[in-house]
């Protein structure tokens, strides 16, 4: 679960300066440890939230970097500039896109997670 994390952490703090080709590399690691997750959701059961976060925090990386490259694509095309992710936010344009790369990560693993219950 400190793995889970500790790399979404990594995800979330670094993700707004990757390359186009550490992009591709940081993908593949959050995937094998979306999968790595996945597998072990086989053997854990779900009585505890322990068990439940563990999982989650597995999946929280992937999702994060799917969302966000095309909604840094989508804002690089409509304002010409990257979107900047700093504490206060300059422009209300990047505290939207700031909150949407923490939002909607969150919200689709918790549904992810709900449909893997049933």
């Amino acid at each position: 679960m400190k793995w889970g994390f500790g790399l979404g952490f990594l995800v979330i703090t670094k993700c707004y300066t990757i390359s186009d080709r550490h992009y591709i590399y940081c993908l593949l690691i959050s995937i094998a440890f979306g999968g790595y997750g996945l597998f072990l959701k086989q053997f854990i059961t779900f009585d505890n939230e322990l068990a439940f976060l563990a999982v989650m925090g597995t999946l929280l990386p992937f999702l994060l970097l799917l969302i966000q490259k095309p909604t840094r694509l989508i804002y690089k095309s409509i304002y010409n500039t990257e979107p900047v992710v700093d504490k206060p936010a300059p422009t209300i344009d990047d505290a939207v896109y700031s909150l949407i790369l923490l939002f909607v990560p969150m919200v689709l693993v918790f549904v992810i997670m709900l449909k893997l219950l049933k």
